[in-house]
């Protein structure tokens, strides 16, 4: 759980927050709490392997209870921090799902084919198109985390 609610998990925090960890991993002022963060860091990353199902896609249900379902970005966290664990093979499976994502036109920008400006239903969910998602700083943040991978994988 990502909180103390019922029932509050969240794949695509719990990924950011890895990135967090790992990158402030080993920094001296957070010498006092280093075994607990690392317990943290641990059991995150045990959660996040076991979202990954046999094909690369995360499990949204019943993992993802934010806005966040369905995006491409927390896919791209999610295969970046397994893999800088060494967690290599969810985070392979993850990379070839992205793979039959990409659009040569559009990037990594699809989100399951949810129009910009749009709203859809999938899979019983209401889900938003975001301007924000077209933007080029998002394309380049999972791009640089990408690219990232193939030092780890």
């Amino acid at each position: 759980p990502y909180s103390d609610l019922p029932g509050d998990t969240s794949i695509s925090y719990t990924a950011a927050v890895c990135w967090c960890l790992q990158n402030v991993r080993g920094h001296r002022a957070l010498a006092p709490i280093a075994e607990r963060l690392n317990d943290s860091l641990t059991r995150a990353l045990h959660f996040l392997e076991t979202t990954v199902d046999g094909t690369g896609c995360l499990r949204w249900e019943p993992y993802e209870t934010h806005g966040q379902k369905f995006r491409t970005y927390p896919m791209v966290m999610a295969a970046r921090v397994l893999a800088r664990a060494g967690t290599k093979e969810p985070a392979r499976r993850i990379v070839g799902y992205l793979a039959n994502l990409y659009d040569p036109q559009r990037g990594l920008l699809r989100v399951l084919d949810v129009p910009l400006g749009q709203t859809v239903k999938i899979f019983g969910h209401r889900l938003f198109g975001e301007k924000i998602f077209e933007v080029a700083f998002n394309q380049a943040d999972m791009l640089e985390s990408l690219l990232d991978l193939r030092e780890d994988l």
